[in-house]
């Protein structure tokens, strides 16, 4: 029989998994919405970051096989790169404006390296959650559009919720995800077809 520190550990740790799996599909639905969404979807998953680093301080876990999936802290060297080369700015103010702009450079991959087993395990859920946001924001765009004369200004305005350039690339980004994500099983790949026509329509409608 497991021992009573061993099964409090676990529980501990599906505590940390569930909290961060919440934050991370308030991150993935919120990406073409809201900012507000997304920072509640940031600090869940910070809170659940937070009280990991703290488990691997206090038990004195050794963290040196999971070096091995270091990469995935990669694009947080932008986010160091920002704040070293700024560190002679002039222009103070519009530094840390753009430090404060790109931490999410910083924290998600901190957060994906810290439940990288987490994101495996649950990936074609999140790629859900982030399909069915994009999807939604675009039907709502989309009515918008079809309920509005653009004549005497920019159809790009139909863009309600966040910039037309970032509601691109997140449109954009649906398909390969979809048509790339692994685990699906034979009978389900049919449906999948399905789906990525459905949506290649719905986005060149866009």
């Amino acid at each position: 029989f497991p021992s009573h520190d061993k099964v409090v550990t676990n529980r501990w740790v599906k505590l940390e998994d569930n909290i961060a799996l919440l934050g991370f599909g308030v991150l993935c639905l919120a990406l073409p919405f809201s900012n507000l969404f997304m920072s509640i979807g940031m600090f869940t998953v910070a809170t659940a970051a937070l009280s990991r680093i703290l488990r691997i301080i206090i038990l004195r876990k050794n963290p040196s096989q999971a070096w091995a999936d270091y990469w995935v802290l990669l694009p947080a060297l932008i986010w160091l790169l920002t704040l070293v080369g700024g560190l002679n700015s002039e222009n103070t103010s519009h530094w840390l404006w753009d430090l404060r702009v790109k931490l999410p450079l910083l924290l998600i991959p901190l957060f994906a390296f810290l439940f990288r087993g987490l994101i495996r395990q649950q990936f074609l859920v999140l790629i859900g959650l982030y399909t069915l946001g994009v999807s939604i924001a675009c039907l709502i765009c989309l009515c918008f559009a079809l309920l509005n004369d653009f004549s005497g200004s920019d159809i790009r305005n139909a863009s309600l919720f966040i910039s037309h350039i970032r509601f691109g690339l997140m449109l954009a980004m649906v398909i390969p995800l979809l048509y790339f994500a692994p685990g699906i099983s034979l009978e389900k790949r049919n449906l999948r077809r399905g789906l990525l026509l459905l949506l290649i329509i719905l986005f060149l409608v866009q």
